[in-house]
């Protein structure tokens, strides 16, 4: 999950400060493995456009799920955000609490029940909406505080 994601559950309540801290690790770790592999590589990477570009025609992606254990989803999203971070700017703002209301609007279309404060509620539909909100939010350069 994104840095945003983990932090809207910090906030909520539902992990802990050193499970918040240990993902932000991870993060940093996956950055990391990009800045390695971009260094060692021809990609030209100058911009966020850039960066999609070599995602969509080049091997990048490939080379970095290889150091992830095979994971696409994981190294498509560890280059997303490593694009923000470098070539992002300033990241908007997204109230938690809103956020959270949103999110609990959205879970009672599903109808199953869920909470957004409780993640245990949660079904597979609710955990893909999340994500996918979450991946959204991150490629708009938006913080959930």
């Amino acid at each position: 999950m994104n840095k945003e994601f983990k932090k809207m559950q910090k906030l909520a309540g539902l992990i802990t400060e050193s499970e918040y801290k240990k993902n932000v690790n991870e993060n940093q770790n996956d950055f990391d493995i990009i800045d390695r592999i971009i260094s060692q590589n021809d990609f030209s990477i100058t911009d966020y456009e850039s960066l999609e570009d070599e995602m969509d025609h080049s091997d990048l992606v490939d080379a970095v799920a290889d150091e992830m254990g095979g994971d696409f989803t994981r190294a498509r999203q560890a280059l997303e955000a490593w694009g923000m971070k470098k070539f992002g700017g300033e990241m908007a703002s997204l109230d938690q609490e809103v956020y959270m209301d949103f999110l609990n609007e959205l879970f009672d279309a599903l109808g199953n029940g869920a909470n957004a404060y409780s993640e245990s509620t949660w079904t597979n539909q609710e955990e893909e909406l999340v994500g996918a909100i979450s991946r959204a939010i991150s490629a708009a350069n938006i913080d959930i505080a």
